[in-house]
């Protein structure tokens, strides 16, 4: 977990304006602690799995709200940090950590882990995550929100990308045209981490649908070659 739990520290930091040009895993247990050097500041990062493989959110919140309740309190705590809010915050890839987690180890798999878990960037704001044209019905109505989420909206724009680069699909060219301005470097670093959690559903999958077998193999390489 500890490369996954560094990369969430530095997206999370990045997204509150605040940069950790060098940090370090300081421990790797029940939670991940990830001084994020040069800052005064140490992330505990914690599973996305949910309890008892992971720590409980609720018990999470409790103790933020207990230090810094000790804290105003003049009680000899370490209270949360100033820097940004306390939190918790999620990062991006929660699913994906469950998805994998869930899987036996293989080559692919660290593939996934590695390449879903780079920090992107962007302005954060909510997004629906899985904005590909069979998520929209004529008008347009958007619809299948399951997976909405924060982060930047290029990548929503990602889901349609991913298509036109799996299918030379022209209507998701089109949608990505007519949407507006978008940030295309960005753009580009949100397509492999899209396909990383796509490609981790299919494998989740291939126990009750394995004619995704080939179909999820090409693809994989495709990932490997291009973005590895």
């Amino acid at each position: 977990m500890s490369e996954g739990a560094v990369a969430a520290a530095v997206a999370v930091a990045a997204e509150h304006g605040v940069r950790a040009d060098d940090p370090v895993v300081l421990s790797d247990a029940w939670h991940v602690l990830v001084p994020l050097r040069p800052l005064p500041l140490v992330a505990r990062v914690s599973s996305g799995r949910p309890y008892p493989k992971g720590p409980s959110e609720e018990d999470v919140i409790r103790e933020l709200a207990v230090a810094s309740h000790a804290a105003r309190a003049g009680a000899p705590v370490v209270p949360p940090s100033d820097l940004l809010p306390p939190g918790p915050h999620r990062s991006g890839g929660g699913d994906l950590v469950e998805i994998l987690d869930g899987l036996e180890p293989s080559a692919d798999v660290e593939l996934l882990r590695e390449i879903g878990m780079r920090p992107v960037g962007g302005r954060i704001q909510a997004v629906h995550g899985d904005a590909h044209l069979w998520n929209c019905l004529p008008g347009p109505l958007w619809h299948d929100f399951e997976t909405a989420c924060r982060g930047p909206r290029e990548f929503d724009l990602a889901a349609l990308a991913l298509t036109d680069l799996e299918r030379d699909h022209e209507p998701s060219r089109v949608a990505i045209g007519a949407y507006g301005a978008h940030d295309e470097e960005l753009l580009e670093a949100c397509v492999p981490v899209y396909a990383a959690w796509i490609y981790g559903s299919f494998m989740m999958a291939l126990p009750r649908r394995p004619e995704l077998g080939p179909r999820l193999a090409e693809h994989l390489r495709w990932l490997r070659e291009r973005y590895a």
